[in-house]
């Protein structure tokens, strides 16, 4: 019989979106009857199922061998609290689980406090995922005091001979993130969805104060919290990393002082998440000014040099407010990389266009649903996006863009290409001594007068110039390896002649295997079950809310794409810039673009050394003709082929992947619980003519 819960790869994991009773207990009766390696007796005789409240507390951890399951992903199937007092003898023989993810349930405070009573037994849990159930504040309060107990933290360890857990099949950030946390001492919690209320905030002041080394990333967004209790928690949990406390009436008259308080006392905080705080503990609506609660948070930027990845979306900003924001990214030191100010009323780039002038940090940018329009597209793309290579990725969907911003959007990703081809030339002539000192410095005064004349643009066609002022795009070229520079001169007369040939043989081997660890690097994001666009075939997020899903998509690819791109830049140095930099994620989905728009966006991504990798241009106006559908199945085609072909470190063409522009009406089951069969939308992925 074919059970509905499995186990791979030291992961517990459902192969249907919906299991009822009948079907954890058909999996927990396989798990008692079947004999694990070295494992000579069963769970102490209890029948599955069986399991009480004070069972839960006794069992003793030397009952049984363990099951070798490292993490559990259960979210999304409506599991009840019948259904979880049936899984908890699993959980109990399962003493190395890493993660447990149950997020998406129907859970109430009975499941929460029975597995509470089960945390001593999973000495090396790092990660707990109980987000969008039925718990209120007892439960969560005790989950809070058995997850965070001293005594549970002292035994947290990995041993360095245990094998990783193999997570790829099932595609869940949060469970591979798991495995790092176990290495830098992270615990991760997350009660965010359900009923806890302000006794929550007290709880936790009570029990993570306690002094100790372990970091803490901490998800309790739309909780029903006020500002209750707010500022004991900021000042007494010093040791939080990420925290979200996003959908909660936090923006009170006293958030200014909170605001205060969290950043001289939490030093490690990199993540920070306070979106859709204007509203009062009741759920209503309240006149409270977004631009006042961003200015006040702004205030404290200063005290938070860790801050890495800011949210402050639909909490009413406009261009004053979001101004504050820009000045301090223009005139303070750092860090940030990723900001989200989606669903505001921003209408004005030009303050975002000047802070970014100087600023090489800043990555990911989230301006979605706002008021942004051509003009103040334009500015920016001229500005900053055509010699700004560190942004990696825009978002600009559900904007009234035409396709006059694609037209800007084309032009400065062809200055992008050309900024790699220069980095190419440059490093020809260092390597090959052709240059002078003052080489460098004579090819970045030439890039400042650039005009470009982009073919098939019509009436959209413009010149422009970048400003002198974008001189940092080129401080991306890597230092060149002196050695490589004096090894052949002073060997080439001594070394034999075979010998010589063999050292070039391997010298082309190692080049040859560093391509091919690039290619695999970047066809593996590129694959159909990496999808950056939607959580589509991720069961654990079936059910999930909408923000979950989005932080989850934005989590993937900053893993996936951006961090693997920095890694792999800072550890060689000889491949073509658009590898690694220049912008990689176009968001311009929702916008009322055209045929024609699409056609100049084409041709840019046509350049050679092109660094776009996706394109989400979903949702746009649907009268698109038959010839852009096959224009981008081509265009689609032949850089793929052209990428696996390419032999050198210098790539010409990257892969390209394509939402929005299908030939036909494609079902897609997207919706909340992602079993509604009437979820219609126009989406495509890597649509190829002939596959």
């Amino acid at each position: 019989m074919s059970h509905k819960i499995k186990i791979r790869d030291n992961v517990m994991y459902a192969t249907s979106p919906i299991i009822n009773e009948d079907d954890i207990a058909d999996f927990v009766s396989n798990m008692n009857v079947y004999k694990w390696e070295g494992e000579t007796n069963a769970l102490g005789g209890k029948p599955p199922g069986c399991l009480t409240y004070d069972s839960a507390t006794s069992l003793p951890e030397e009952t049984a061998h363990s099951y070798p399951v490292k993490e559990v992903q259960l979210g999304s199937l409506k599991i009840s609290d019948w259904g979880m007092s049936i899984l908890i003898p699993c959980l109990l023989r399962s003493s190395n689980l890493v993660t447990l993810n149950l997020s998406s349930n129907d859970l109430t405070n009975d499941s929460a406090k029975i597995l509470a009573k089960c945390l001593k037994y999973l000495p090396k849990l790092v990660s707990l995922n109980l987000s969008n159930n039925l718990i209120n504040s007892d439960g969560a309060n005790e989950i809070i005091e058995e997850f965070f107990s001293p005594k549970f933290t002292s035994k947290r360890g990995f041993s360095p001979g245990e094998k990783h857990i193999d997570t790829n099949f099932h595609l869940n950030s949060q469970a591979k993130n798991a495995i790092k946390n176990m290495h830098t001492n992270i615990r991760e919690l997350d009660l965010s969805d359900n009923y806890l209320g302000p006794s929550v905030l007290l709880k936790l002041s009570q029990i993570i104060s306690k002094d100790n080394n372990e970091k803490i990333k901490l998800y309790i967004k739309n909780s029903q919290l006020s500002d209750s209790n707010l500022s004991n928690f900021f000042e007494k949990c010093t040791h939080i990393q990420s925290l979200n406390l996003s959908e909660n009436g936090i923006g009170s008259s006293l958030f200014s002082k909170h605001m205060e308080i969290l950043f001289k006392s939490q030093l490690n905080l990199k993540e920070l998440h306070l979106s859709n705080i204007c509203f009062d503990k009741n759920g209503t609506n309240k006149q409270v000014d977004g631009n006042e609660l961003l200015k006040h948070m702004v205030n404290q930027l200063n005290e938070a040099p860790n801050l890495s990845i800011l949210s402050f979306a639909n909490n009413r900003v406009n261009d004053h407010g979001f101004s504050f924001f820009c000045e301090f990214l223009k005139k303070n030191k750092n860090n940030i990389t990723a900001i989200d100010f989606s669903n505001n009323q921003i209408s004005n780039m030009n303050e975002l266009s000047e802070a970014l002038k100087n600023n090489e940090t800043l990555k990911m940018i989230n301006l979605s649903n706002n008021r942004i329009t051509d003009g103040s597209l334009k500015h920016f793309c001229y500005d900053t996006l055509s010699s700004n290579i560190s942004i990696t990725e825009l978002s600009l969907s559900n904007n009234d863009l035409t396709d006059f911003s694609c037209a800007y959007l084309a032009d400065a990703l062809t200055m992008q290409c050309k900024i790699v081809e220069r980095s190419i030339k440059l490093k020809a002539q260092l390597q090959s001594g052709e240059t002078s000192s003052t080489m460098e410095l004579t090819l970045r005064t030439e890039q400042v007068g650039i005009k470009d004349d982009l073919s098939g643009q019509d009436e959209l066609h413009h010149a422009h110039t970048l400003p002198s002022g974008h001189l940092h795009a080129w401080e991306e070229f890597p230092e060149i390896d002196s050695q490589k520079s004096t090894s052949n001169s002073s060997e080439d007369s001594s070394v034999p002649v075979h010998l010589a040939k063999a050292k070039k043989t391997n010298f082309k081997n190692d080049h040859s295997q560093m391509i091919n660890k690039l290619k695999e690097l970047i066809t593996n994001r590129h694959n159909e079950q990496h999808n950056f666009f939607s959580c589509i075939g991720i069961p654990s997020l079936n059910r999930a809310t909408e923000t979950s899903k989005l932080l989850f998509l934005q989590e993937k690819r900053r893993n996936l794409i951006y961090n693997k791109n920095d890694d792999f830049y800072h550890s060689c140095d000889s491949f073509s810039l658009n590898c690694f930099k220049g912008l990689k994620y176009l968001n311009i989905s929702g916008c009322p673009i055209n045929t024609q728009g699409l056609t100049l966006l084409i041709n840019s991504f046509n350049m050679p050394y092109c660094p776009l990798e996706f394109l989400d241009v979903s949702s746009s106006a649907s009268d698109l003709m038959d010839a852009t559908h096959q224009a981008f199945a081509s265009l689609i085609t032949e850089k793929k082929s052209k990428f696996e072909k390419n032999d050198n470190f210098h790539f010409e063409h990257l892969p390209l992947t394509v939402r929005g522009v299908a030939p036909t009406l494609i079902p897609l089951n997207d919706s909340e619980d992602n079993t509604d069969g009437d979820s219609i939308e126009s989406e495509w992925w890597n649509y190829k003519q002939g596959d």
